[in-house]
This record gives structure tokens, sequence and C-alpha cells, in this order.
């Protein structure tokens, strides 16, 4: 019955013996549950995952976002809001990516959409992030056209004192002395900075078949052709 209830809130459990530290609220319940309903009406900041700990007269109750730091505890439980259905787990990961197609959204709106599923605009930090939104694309068959303004994904990075300076999501810092570097293609960055996309470029493109990055101005949706999100959970 308690595991019923669990999947009509939309939480599932993922790892047993696991509990969150650093919570971001904590309560004493009497079930996992009433955890479970805690952690659904939290908004200021959302709950996406939670521990429940075996106590006296009931359990301890610990709310988090994705990918919280988690200790073993042999009488604690973990879940996690259900994944939403249009993401898939990139394989070799714990990295679940959604790809939209869309010519409308630029890359604070595009963000912001992927924020929503508590999740985050991709970042292109691993092998396998990269190889399966250059596959994906490819199945798309949508390639790079700068003279149509198509072409591009936006994914999750901004420039940061210039072009050749990049912070992405996840806090990594990137560092560049010239254009064609790292990923980005021969070409790029061009646009003095901004926000990172991804591009395949077909033949004779020296780059073809593989993802490239490219800048563009943040507020403008010239270039884009979608956008990649991504939710990661504890491995």
């Amino acid at each position: 019955m308690a595991r019923a209830q669990m999947s009509t809130l939309n939480y599932q459990l993922y790892k047993m013996g696991m509990q969150v530290v650093g919570p971001i609220a904590q309560f004493q319940l009497p079930t996992s549950v009433e955890c479970a309903f805690h952690c659904h009406m939290s908004k200021n900041p959302i709950c996406y995952t939670f521990s429940a700990t075996k106590s006296t007269g009931g359990v301890d109750c610990r709310l988090s976002g994705w990918k919280p730091n988690l200790q073993a505890d042999p009488d604690s439980e973990y879940f996690i809001m259900k994944i939403p259905g249009d993401y898939e787990l990139v394989p070799g990961t714990a990295t679940y990516v959604k790809t939209v197609v869309t010519t409308t959204k630029n890359w604070n709106q595009a963000e912001a959409d992927c924020e929503v599923d508590g999740g985050r605009l991709a970042v292109d930090n691993k092998q396998p992030i990269h190889s399966y939104m250059t596959q994906m694309i490819l199945s798309l068959g949508i390639y790079s056209n700068i003279p149509a303004g198509i072409g591009f994904f936006w994914i999750g990075g901004q420039s940061t004192t210039d072009a050749y300076h990049w912070r992405l999501l996840d806090g990594a810092l990137l560092n560049y002395t010239g254009i064609g570097q790292g990923l980005f293609h021969p070409t790029e960055p061009n646009q003095g900075g901004g926000c990172l996309m991804i591009a395949v470029y077909k033949a004779p493109d020296s780059t073809c078949c593989n993802g490239r990055w490219a800048d563009n101005v943040c507020t403008i949706t010239t270039y884009s052709s979608g956008y990649f999100c991504e939710i990661q959970v504890p491995a």
C-alpha cells in the first residue's frame, strides 16, 4: 500500500541503505509516505528526492534536490521523483537527457524549461554525454546551416569575461586563447561570447560528423534548432 501511495505522489525507491546528507529540510514524520507528501509540497526550495530513516515512532525525513550527498545507513531508504518520460538515460552514466526541437526559444528560455523538470541545460563534459547529443542530432538530420540560421542546439555554458573564458553549468571553468580550441568548431567562438551551443557540421567540413561547440547571443533564437536538458541522479 505504501509503495502504491508513493507512486501516486510520483516518487520511486531508488536506493536501499542510503541517507541524505545536508538536507534542504528535515522532519520527524509517522511514515515515508508523509515524507513524500512534504517533498511534493516543498516549492522553495523545490524538493526532488528524499531519504526516510526508521526512527522511534516513525521516520527521519530528509528532503533534497537532485543528486544530493548520500551516506550509507542500513535503516534508510532513498527515494527520487520519477524521471519525466521524455528523458532518456545516457548509457554508462547516471544522467538523463531530454532533446527538444524548437526554433522559438533562446538560451534563457531553454534553461527555464529544463528547470521546470528539476534539471538544467545539458553539460557537455563527459564523452558519453557528448556522443549522445551528437548521435541525437545526426538521427534528427539537423545539421549546421548558418545561411538559414538553424542547426545549433543550446547546452549548459556561458562565457564569463570574453569569448574565450567559459563557465559550464556544473561550475567547471574553461579557458582558451583562440578559436577552434577544445570542442569548439575551427571557426568558433565568433560571436563575442554569450551562451554555448552544439552543432554537427556536414562534410566536407573537417569536423564531420562529430558535435562541435559554437557561441551565440543568449537572448536571440537565430541559429537555434532546440536544446538538450539533463537530470542527474546519484550513481
